[in-house]
């Protein structure tokens, strides 16, 4: 099956939506609503791959990295997206990387795609089996 070509009004929608998630960042609270929304941690109390990256990139937004990485490290990898969605709006650099990002490229072989699977579910057991090793002030689980 071929990779559907990107047009200009699919770029414009992709563009979009990168500066509405980027302007709620600005707007929403850094430490969240409260609670989990996470069917994953609330099923097993331990936290998913994505826990946090909401938090992380809004606390990216206001300036406060560190608060940011012990949120969740994925969230500047989805924040770095967000800025190359909104430097689109510049012409030389929708026309220079974005389309062609976009338009260029075929799926990404299967090894890659097993790599990325992979890393995700290593970032998730070390979650899960070592908590939030990264933040601050880590505490170790307690033993059940």
């Amino acid at each position: 099956m071929p990779y559907p070509q990107t047009t200009e009004q699919n770029t414009r929608y992709w563009i979009l939506a990168g500066l509405l998630v980027l302007g709620l960042t600005f707007v929403l609270p850094e430490e969240g609503f409260g609670g989990t929304h996470c069917l994953s941690k609330m099923v097993t109390e331990h936290p998913c791959p994505g826990c946090g990256v909401t938090r992380s990139i809004t606390a990216l937004s206001h300036g406060h990295p560190k608060l940011a990485w012990s949120f969740n490290p994925l969230g500047y990898v989805v924040y770095s997206v967000l800025l190359v969605l909104a430097l689109s709006l510049i012409p030389a650099v929708r026309r220079w990387i974005l389309i062609p990002l976009l338009t260029a490229y075929k799926l990404p072989p299967n090894w890659l795609w097993a790599t990325g699977v992979a890393a995700l579910l290593l970032f998730w057991l070390s979650r899960v089996l070592f908590g939030t090793w990264w933040s601050p002030g880590f505490v170790p689980p307690r033993p059940i």
